[in-house]
């Protein structure tokens, strides 16, 4: 579960204590182990290499051919900018001078090459 939870658990007993309360009561579907990710610049990128670093193989066995995840209805998706609208964002926020967190090319049979970049506005 990601949520952006403004309590501030200091001790361990506290954490604990709210992961048993989440887990029973809230998301009724086992464990769940609280972590802070405000270090994080892709959360996607983040949970998804976290969840799957499964070590033990019986665990992955256990989700084979299901979903590992739920999705929350009503989210905003990611808006999608291309050609003279992307260069003009870039140009405009000044992201040609901020920190690239992320990019990816590909070749794309009806497009052309496809370069996908992802900026962290917050640094430099």
């Amino acid at each position: 579960m990601i949520c952006d939870w403004d309590k501030e658990l200091i001790f361990e007993d506290e954490i604990r204590e709210f992961e048993r309360i989440l887990g029973q009561d809230v998301w009724k579907n086992g464990f769940v182990d609280i972590k802070a990710i405000d270090h994080v610049d892709n959360v996607g990128a983040y949970i998804t290499k976290y969840m799957t670093k499964m070590d033990d193989d019986t665990a992955l066995w256990a989700f084979k051919g299901r979903k590992i995840y739920l999705c929350s209805k009503g989210l905003d998706r990611p808006l999608i900018y291309r050609d003279y609208e992307a260069e003009q964002i870039i140009s405009t926020y000044g992201l040609d001078i901020k920190k690239e967190v992320f990019t990816n090319s590909y070749e794309s049979e009806y497009l052309g090459t496809i370069t996908y970049k992802e900026f962290n506005l917050k640094r430099l």
